[in-house]
């Protein structure tokens, strides 16, 4: 069994694992893949700007866990050659701003951090929010 899928390991461990196994992770891979990951809460990093919904509180804090650690890094979309797998039915998010209307910002996850230009001009400040979904 691999580790992602095996409830006698925390949710923080999955979803580590899953990353590190298969690099470049899109959150509709963690959803379809990795056990707990799923539940009734959004992701969202600043106002309507959401990264992905129904998510479970408990992989939200394990998510929050790993990027505070560096564990796992937040990568823009269009530099991964990871393709996505399907998104949100919202507009795409274009710039690292708050929105009058909620779009959608794709990104994918990685235990490796992005090249520093990325980091600065497209990542940081990044903190999680969860909302109800």
């Amino acid at each position: 069994m691999e580790t992602w899928n095996d409830a006698k390991v925390s949710l923080t461990t999955r979803i580590h694992a899953f990353i590190k196994h298969y690099e470049h992770v899109s959150f509709p891979e963690l959803s379809e893949r990795v056990l707990g990951f799923n539940g009734n809460r959004s992701i969202s990093l600043l106002h309507n700007l959401l990264l992905w919904a129904s998510v479970s509180q408990e992989a939200i804090d394990a998510l929050q866990t790993l990027l505070s650690e560096g564990r796992i890094h937040i990568w823009p979309a269009e530099n991964s050659p990871a393709l996505l797998g399907g998104g949100l039915l919202l507009p795409v998010a274009r710039r690292l701003r708050p929105y009058a209307k909620p779009r959608w910002l794709p990104v994918t996850l990685d235990c490796r951090p992005p090249p520093a230009k990325v980091r600065r001009e497209r990542i940081a400040p990044l903190e999680f929010r969860s909302l109800p979904a």
